[in-house]
């Protein structure tokens, strides 16, 4: 019988006999025509030493698999440790730590291309009495809310993060004061018009203060670019909050009607 089967197909009826043995543990007959294939398939004539050959080696692929399996893991793990470490857990925004890391990197950017970078450092006005009034949970979701606020203004070159508490920095990479004033009214006025939604309904909009500053007329540092938009963030709460302010000038980009 085995003689009119081709060499190369021998080979591939004996292996997958064995295969099939090996993994549902059955028992074979010996015949004749199985030890020869067996000769030509492993290289050996007694069916059960074929069988543990076949058996050692679907342990070893199935080890192998695990192993994959296992790096696989690994780097998802690694992967979400790498994004913990370095993004906020609440709003799912860049945090303080990655701007330390990112800083840098984007002001030297903006020296060797000789562009603009922007900071616009944003808080949100009468936080504490939101908190104090709705929860501690309503103001959780507020701050999830005004993070996904600020994902919705960003571009792809864009930096958003989690300065801290109610505090939020976005860096603008190649916008001069012009643009910046510009992004800064529109994230402004899109959260004053915002409503907070809760799984009780819909609260009142939290308003945003907005501190502008550029780096090169800031200093050139990234302390001296966080520490004018800071004092032009003060200088707009000084003026009655749900502003923007541009430092270095004291200019208003917009006072709104109501507060």
């Amino acid at each position: 019988m085995l003689a009119r089967i081709p060499r190369g197909q021998q080979v591939l009826v004996a292996t997958a006999v064995l295969v099939a043995t090996a993994t549902l543990g059955a028992s074979l007959v010996d015949p004749p025509w199985l030890r020869l294939a067996l000769v030509l398939a492993l290289g050996v004539t007694n069916v059960t030493v074929a069988i543990a050959v076949v058996r050692a080696q679907r342990a070893m692929l199935l080890e192998l698999a695990r192993e994959r399996v296992s790096e696989a893991a690994l780097r998802r793990s690694n992967e979400e440790l790498t994004f913990q470490t370095l993004h906020d857990p609440l709003t799912g925004l860049y945090n303080r730590r990655w701007l330390a890391e990112a800083l840098p990197r984007e002001i030297h950017r903006a020296e060797r291309r000789q562009l603009p970078l922007a900071a616009l450092l944003v808080d949100l006005d009468h936080f504490k009495q939101f908190n104090d009034t709705f929860g501690h949970q309503a103001g959780d979701e507020a701050l999830r809310q005004v993070g996904q606020l600020l994902q919705r203004h960003v571009r792809a070159e864009d930096v958003a993060c989690r300065y801290g508490g109610e505090e939020f920095l976005l860096l603008l990479p190649e916008a001069d004061a012009a643009v910046a004033l510009r992004r800064a009214e529109e994230l402004r006025a899109a959260a004053a018009s915002q409503p907070i939604r809760t799984g009780s309904g819909e609260l009142p909009p939290l308003p945003l203060s907005v501190g502008v500053a550029i780096l090169q007329e800031a200093g050139g540092t990234g302390d001296a670019l966080l520490a004018a938009a800071d004092a032009a963030l003060y200088e707009a709460k000084r003026q009655g909050r749900n502003r923007v302010v541009l430092a270095g000038s004291g200019s208003t980009a917009s006072v709104p009607a109501s507060r």
